[in-house]
């Protein structure tokens, strides 16, 4: 049994098997105490108890709606997450191409440059001999 203070003074008492339950309405049982006299209804009565069972059961169902909401939101962003890392993926392995093509270009340009000033001093010794 959960019990729940009002702010006149009074007391809710809720009994129910299972809250969460589709036979939600079905097992609640809902009474309004005064706080002094716990065991005796209140002179103030609840319209009716179906009445309190009708806004338990559109809190139950806001509060459904709004975890299929959440639920919804996360899998949104777990997909842009994963779709994100797939494209940083991508990106690594393009840089890893790029990287190997430049170092190609390098050694290519090292090769170059070595043999035309090798060239060069060749052809300034010859030159010098003359």
């Amino acid at each position: 049994m959960r019990t729940r203070r009002l702010s006149k003074g009074y007391v809710v008492r809720l009994r129910g098997k299972d809250l969460q339950s589709d036979s939600f309405t079905k097992t609640l049982q809902a009474s309004l105490y005064p706080v002094d006299t716990p065991e005796e209804p209140a002179r103030e009565v609840v319209e009716s108890n179906t009445d309190v069972v009708k806004l338990l059961t559109e809190i139950r169902d806001d509060q459904r709606k709004q975890i299929e909401a959440y639920e919804t939101a996360t899998s949104k962003s777990l997909a842009f997450q994963e779709r994100a890392v797939d494209r940083q993926d991508e990106a690594v392995d393009r840089q890893k191409k790029i990287v190997a093509v430049y170092f190609k270009m390098l050694v290519v340009g090292g090769v170059l440059f070595v043999g035309i000033v090798g060239l060069i001093i060749y052809l300034l010794r010859l030159l010098s001999h003359f």
